[in-house]
């Protein structure tokens, strides 16, 4: 089981190596996408010279409903850069 926390580490080496490369690691935009299982949720993650330059998976715990509105509250990556 991944959680929203694992999934957000990903997303942040992601950027992190992007910034390295010369790349946009400044998070313009998150978005959360239930899945087709209706039990896991695609972070996708844009930055300014690229829509979904990152993405992650995380499982949905138990009894928990999908609120896209909760987990933009939740996440550490709004607004944020990596350099």
């Amino acid at each position: 089981m991944t959680s929203l926390e694992d999934a957000e580490a990903r997303i942040k080496r992601e950027l992190l190596q992007r910034s390295k490369c010369g790349q946009s690691g400044h998070v313009s935009k998150v978005d959360f996408v239930l899945c087709e299982d209706f039990e896991s949720v695609m972070i996708y993650v844009d930055t300014a010279d690229e829509l979904d330059a990152a993405c992650a998976c995380f499982d949905l715990p138990d009894g928990m409903p999908f609120d896209p509105e909760q987990l933009q509250r939740q996440t550490t990556l709004a607004a944020e850069r990596l350099h």
